[in-house]
């Protein structure tokens, strides 16, 4: 049986603010939780619901944040499914975006050697 929370510790580099170290927990029950979104700008709140794909085969991970503009409330929505391949030695990491500009998609792919 999988466990049912998930820590990530990530290092993001950036021209502006340098490298920060961000820190996440993700509670695989299903239930939406209220979270502090790493990076996003002041007074951005959010919500997210995580659970476990059918067979603990990955998980799937929806945020909500919403954070105020010049042109009034916006919100963006990623959904994240992470599956590992059965030798454990890849992980994906499909990222799927909605808010103003519109829907788009991303992956990633890491392989440990």
């Amino acid at each position: 049986m999988p466990s049912d929370q998930i820590k990530i510790e990530s290092k993001l580099k950036t021209q502006q603010q340098g490298e920060q170290t961000i820190n996440e927990t993700y509670t695989l029950d299903g239930k939406e939780t209220e979270f502090a979104p790493p990076g996003a700008q002041p007074g951005a709140k959010g919500k997210r619901k995580a659970m476990w794909l059918p067979d603990g085969r990955g998980a799937v991970i929806e945020d909500v944040v919403t954070s105020e503009s010049p042109n009034g409330q916006v919100t963006r929505k990623t959904t994240r499914k992470w599956t590992l391949s059965p030798d454990g030695r890849t992980l994906t990491v499909d990222y799927y975006f909605d808010d103003q500009r519109g829907s788009f998609e991303a992956k990633r792919v890491f392989v440990r050697k």
